[in-house]
């Protein structure tokens, strides 16, 4: 089975995660976990989106390939929690996962909850991987597409 896991910055996607692969003693992919070790150290100050996405695709890239390789050899669950703002980021993502079981996680919480819990996040939280301004928060508000009622149909809806 493969869980994917969607929602807006400050959401709770990964405490949620964290949550649902202890329980289902699941492999777990947190796209921020990979970027923060893999590339943060040598990324630029500011972070730009031409700087990013490159890295974003290649870390994406190995977490696919490793993922197919636990799948095809293993039965353990797969957790996927890779950010998936985009609509077009979403529906690759779940049409490279078919010929296995999916189940989509909508994590979603107010806007202002949010905020909150990515500043409390800022000062060292638990899933603290890197520093996310208000602005870049707001930035992350505007780019993220909404889901599409056919995202959402059979989805897990998770309020936090």
């Amino acid at each position: 089975m493969i869980h994917i896991v969607y929602g807006r910055v400050g959401a709770g996607k990964t405490t949620y995660a964290r949550k649902l692969a202890a329980q289902r003693r699941a492999v777990f992919f947190c796209l921020d976990e990979w970027m923060a070790v893999l590339f943060t150290p040598d990324a630029p100050n500011p972070l730009t989106l031409e700087w990013m996405m490159p890295r974003v695709e290649r870390a994406e890239k190995m977490i696919r390939r490793t993922a197919e390789r636990i799948l095809a050899s293993t039965n353990v669950d797969i957790i996927l929690e890779l950010g998936f703002f985009k609509r077009e980021q979403r529906d690759a993502w779940r049409e490279r996962c078919a010929g296995h079981p999916v189940t989509v996680h909508i994590v979603d919480a107010p806007p202002e909850v949010r905020r909150e819990r990515v500043r409390a996040r800022n000062r060292g939280g638990d899933t603290h991987t890197i520093d996310v301004d208000d602005g870049t928060f707001d930035w992350a508000e505007a780019y993220f597409d909404p889901l599409g009622d056919d995202e959402m149909r059979g989805a897990v809806i998770v309020a936090t």
